[in-house]
């Protein structure tokens, strides 16, 4: 699935590389970004505004662009990604199974 938008992420990685050098600094702007987008998430749905959909998808862009940008290959990040969606799936299951005994 995530091989799919891959490609698109390079190309945009490249266009930042040729505005910023640092990876660090790249990094940087994106996880401040993604924290920005995490309250307007909030926020916009809280008021039932459906353009939170759209903030969201920024916050997984900004995902790719950090793993493309360090190094992750698409092998790896779907490996992991199948692993994280497994962990999720086991922790919901836990706590739905502690529910019932309550």
């Amino acid at each position: 699935m995530i091989s799919k938008f891959m490609s698109r992420i390079k190309r945009i990685n490249t266009l930042i590389k040729q505005l910023d050098k640092k990876t660090e600094k790249s990094n940087n702007y994106s996880i401040e970004s993604m924290r920005e987008h995490i309250e307007e998430i909030r926020s916009l749905i809280s008021k039932g505004d459906k353009h939170w959909a759209a903030e969201t998808l920024d916050v997984l862009i900004h995902c790719l662009l950090l793993l493309d940008r360090n190094n992750f290959q698409v092998e790896e990040i779907n490996e992991l990604f199948n692993i994280r969606c497994k962990r999720f799936e086991e922790k919901i299951l836990r706590q739905a199974r502690t529910r019932q005994v309550n």
